[in-house]
């Protein structure tokens, strides 16, 4: 697996994370459960440092496709 897939591999497994949190407070809690608002406010206060890792990767993939061309 070269470079590039390893790195939307990342992308990929960032993203599962907020969406693990969310589906399982969905799935598992009603909005009523302490649970539910735990969850979710899991997903939101690591949203933004999860969004700005990926905004790096997706550059770095920007860098090696332009070293590749």
């Amino acid at each position: 697996m070269n470079k590039r897939e390893n790195i939307f591999k990342k992308i990929d497994a960032l993203d599962h994370v907020i969406h693990i949190l969310e589906a399982t407070a969905n799935t598992y809690y009603s909005p009523n459960d302490e649970m539910w608002d735990v969850l979710l406010k899991a997903r939101d206060s690591i949203s933004k440092p999860i969004g700005n890792e990926q905004i790096k990767l997706y550059k770095e993939v920007e860098v090696l496709d332009k070293s590749i061309e």
